[in-house]
């Protein structure tokens, strides 16, 4: 059965250190649901599809954030970065890879 693909809004992406891997981080406003923060596994650019590594997918919807436009909490950033497993909470804002060309 295929997981339901959730738009989101005000979204970017960050990439950080964790174990000494580069993992990149879907982050974003999804209506009715909240902030969320997912690694991506997959990106599909002809329908602006992010998939995570669960399977859910993320459709984007609005043009991207980067991360000087971005009001995202640092506070929950960390403290999820941190049950990642990563030591340093340095990112790299990663967005224009994936904005609409």
């Amino acid at each position: 059965m295929e997981k339901e693909t959730f738009v989101i809004e005000d979204w970017g992406v960050r990439e950080v250190l964790i174990s000494g891997e580069k993992v990149e981080h879907l982050i974003g406003n999804v209506p009715d649901k909240g902030k969320v923060i997912v690694e991506i596994k997959d990106f599909d650019r002809n329908t602006m599809t992010f998939t995570t590594t669960e399977g859910r997918k993320y459709e984007a919807v609005t043009d991207p954030l980067y991360d000087d436009q971005m009001s995202f909490s640092d506070i929950l950033w960390n403290s999820y970065i941190s049950a990642q497993g990563a030591i340093d909470y340095q990112f790299i804002d990663t967005t224009r890879k994936y904005s609409f060309m």
